[in-house]
């Protein structure tokens, strides 16, 4: 999955358009068939679906990293 961030205090309206702007972007067939060329399903999901799937990814790796005792040199 891959999606945008806009900097912490961008305000609602800013936000909205920004998310309605990335939907249409994404919803275009030429966008759709260069992303397809890179072998990624471009869709557009929800801010909320986006920020809980970051969570659950943090969630997956922090538990990959700990229980392989992985360490940052």
């Amino acid at each position: 999955m891959v999606g945008g961030f806009l900097p912490t205090g961008t305000p609602k309206d800013i936000q909205e358009k920004y998310y309605t702007s990335l939907v249409k972007v994404m919803g275009d067939p030429e966008i759709k068939e260069r992303f397809a060329a890179m072998g990624v399903q471009a869709q557009a999901s929800t801010p909320d679906e986006f920020k809980a799937y970051l969570a659950s990814e943090n969630t997956r790796y922090a538990k990959l990293i700990s229980d392989n005792k992985i360490k940052a040199d």
